[in-house]
């Protein structure tokens, strides 16, 4: 009876201590909203999704690219080298884009095309610093 007793008394402490350490996941807000046409919020260990807008819908990566380009950028050349705008660099982009104003033959330095690029999102300044790293040899003629 004794050895019972123990059993249902340790069997009871370790029912008690599993449901102290045991946390419920705190829940998700009601009515978030998000201005952006669509994101989603993941748990990272699980793959659960916590939210999401739009998740099925496409989106291309154009800012995500822009500053994968500044980080090549920054990593490969020095802030204050001239930059020179092709043709290809100022009309080599998508009509309606993002542009801040740069056109044939103008120059800017590397900081001021980073700036420019991250800033105004301005394409022909990410074309113009992708041809400028890659170097002349890569310059494409439309």
């Amino acid at each position: 009876m004794k050895r019972i007793l123990n059993i249902l008394l340790c069997l009871g402490i370790f029912l008690h201590v599993s449901a102290a350490t045991a946390l419920a996941a705190p829940s998700w807000p009601a009515g978030v909203e998000i201005e952006a046409d669509g994101g989603i919020v993941m748990d990272a260990n699980s793959g659960a999704i916590l939210y999401g807008k739009n998740i099925h819908t496409q989106y291309f990566p154009a800012s995500i690219t822009k500053l994968l380009t500044a980080l090549i950028i920054i990593e490969n050349c020095d802030l204050n080298d001239m930059v020179t705008f092709s043709e290809n660099a100022v009309y080599n982009v998508e009509e309606g884009s993002t542009s801040a104003g740069y056109d044939t033959g103008d120059q800017a330095t590397v900081r001021n095309c980073l700036y420019a690029m991250v800033l105004k999102s301005a394409n022909e300044a990410a074309n113009a610093l992708a041809e400028h790293a890659a170097g002349p040899s890569t310059r494409l003629r439309i």
